[in-house]
């Protein structure tokens, strides 16, 4: 009857038996393991490449939103863009992550590669932070284009206002000077009335003095009358002088007021689109794993070789049965 009981010593004498080969399988693994972790720890180091990229803004309020940039990027542009840089320089492109920055209109590029691929991410940053500036610049010029017409036509506007107040202020200085004309010879009709009375008054014995008088009174008391209204006139034709200039500067004063604020509008309150930093070098990062490949392999090297130390057992002992058999036979 055979007998399929495990013995640990009989484990502890086959470890023991078969000792070179879990220390060769052990040593092979280790060295493996061991070259991989020299060839990343040369790799291991990399380092940050930030590229800033303003977005075309309006009183601070982006004209294509960050997260929509982001989006075209991500999906369409820079898979296309890194294919196309592999095609023409048969390298790989560096890895590219976009970040939006709170309260600030700008999108950051960021790749992690090796130093001595400085080159490399520059060109790619280039490549795409030029693809995000054309994506706004079409809609930057039409702001920028819409803000400098109505300019113009504020500006032009006040032009024509002003023509026509300063043409409304000649006409009415123009019936100013006329009533004042008119007033001044009401005022020369009277003064000649007022001799003739006093010429009259002082001839003695004329019979038809009386006559004469009443006739000279009652022209002055006309041109009385005459000159009160014309004084009247006068008065509210200067009154309306006054009411027209200010309302003139008034007019003046909106229109400028609005064409100032669109010229601050385009001067300041306009960000054009634009590469403000490009591939900037950021912190070296050790990203090497050397030390946990290694206990990896070390580990491994051991499992392996006890397992097949064991398969080894189990050759030579399917190998002696069979041999057993066969003589038995």
């Amino acid at each position: 009857m055979r007998d399929d009981e495990i013995s640990l010593i009989d484990l502890w004498l086959t470890l023991v038996r078969r000792r070179r080969w879990i220390i060769g399988i052990a040593l092979a693994v280790f060295l493996l393991g061991s070259s991989y972790a020299l060839i990343e720890t040369m790799d291991g180091e990399q380092q940050e490449f930030v590229s800033y990229v303003d977005l075309a803004a309006v009183e601070d309020e982006p004209m294509i939103p960050a997260s929509s940039l982001k989006d075209v990027v991500e999906r369409a542009l820079l898979p296309a863009t890194r294919m196309q840089y592999r095609f023409e320089t048969g390298t790989s492109a560096p890895s590219v992550e976009l970040e939006e920055i709170e309260g600030v209109n700008q999108l950051v590029l960021i790749s992690k590669t090796a130093p001595e691929r400085h080159e490399h991410a520059e060109a790619l940053h280039e490549i795409i932070s030029g693809e995000l500036v054309s994506l706004q610049a079409r809609r930057f010029e039409n702001v920028q284009d819409r803000l400098e017409r109505e300019i113009d036509r504020r500006s032009q506007e006040l032009e024509e206002a002003r023509e026509f107040y300063r043409e409304e202020i000649e006409t009415i200085n123009q019936r100013l000077e006329d009533n004042h004309e008119s007033l001044a010879e009401i005022r020369e009709i009277r003064g000649t009335l007022r001799e003739q009375l006093d010429s009259i008054e002082a001839t003695d014995g004329a019979a038809d003095l009386d006559t004469k008088t009443t006739s000279l009174q009652m022209r002055l008391e006309a041109s009385r009358n005459d000159l009160s209204s014309i004084q009247q006139k006068v008065g509210n034709t200067q009154q309306l002088l006054s009411e027209t200039r200010r309302e003139k500067r008034r007019m003046e004063l909106s229109y400028q007021r609005d064409i100032e604020r669109l010229r601050e509008e385009l001067e300041q309150g306009l960000q054009e689109p634009g590469v403000s930093i490009l591939a900037a070098e950021g912190e070296i990062i050790d990203d090497s794993r050397a030390g946990l490949i290694v206990a990896l392999s070390a580990v491994l090297g051991i499992m392996l070789g006890i397992f097949g130390a064991f398969f080894r057992e189990f050759i030579d002992q399917a190998q002696r049965v069979a041999a057993a058999e066969g003589a038995s036979e």
